[in-house]
């Protein structure tokens, strides 16, 4: 039976997250599935400090997709990771989308959300609050290290010639 739909959404101006559909099967088995959520999404079983980004979202072997069995221990955490399109406007994962992570616990009533983030952008550390800049704001970080190198080099070579 349809157990639920887990929505988690990002706190962003947009509506933005990933919707699972997850089935009881019994004694710690859950079919995961994707739920309805407009765009494009995809879900994948993770580990603790993964750099979960546009690579990633695009090379991983884990994905659980279109649908997949996943068996938990009473007291068991699994790390989940995902990546969510809502505009469309890239076929496949991009700089402007979404990535996050859940974790999930099986307990005596069932799975529950134990923590989980979202973050737009180049990506996410599984299992931290931690983005991944998107690879234009590295470039822009390392042309302003040149920059003030330059400067600092450029005013050292005029005190030495003074």
């Amino acid at each position: 039976p349809y157990l639920w739909s887990a929505v988690l959404l990002a706190d962003t101006p947009q509506p933005s997250g990933l919707a699972a559909q997850v089935d009881e099967l019994g004694g710690g088995s859950y079919e995961f599935g994707l739920g309805p959520l407009i765009g494009t999404h995809s879900l994948y079983t993770a580990f603790v400090g993964a750099e979960f980004t546009t690579v990633q979202a695009q090379t991983w072997e884990n994905e659980l997709y279109p649908s997949s069995i996943v068996n938990f221990w009473e007291g068991e955490t699994k790390l989940f990771a995902f990546w969510v399109d809502l505009d469309g406007s890239v076929s496949g994962p991009d700089s402007s989308d979404d990535y996050g992570w859940v974790a999930l616990t099986y307990t005596d009533v069932g799975l529950i959300i134990a923590d989980s983030a979202t973050a737009t952008g180049g990506g996410i550390i599984v299992d931290t609050y931690n983005q991944i800049p998107e690879p234009a704001t590295v470039l822009l970080f390392g042309l302003g290290g040149l920059g003030a190198w330059l400067l600092r080099r450029n005013k050292q070579q005029q005190d030495e010639s003074a």
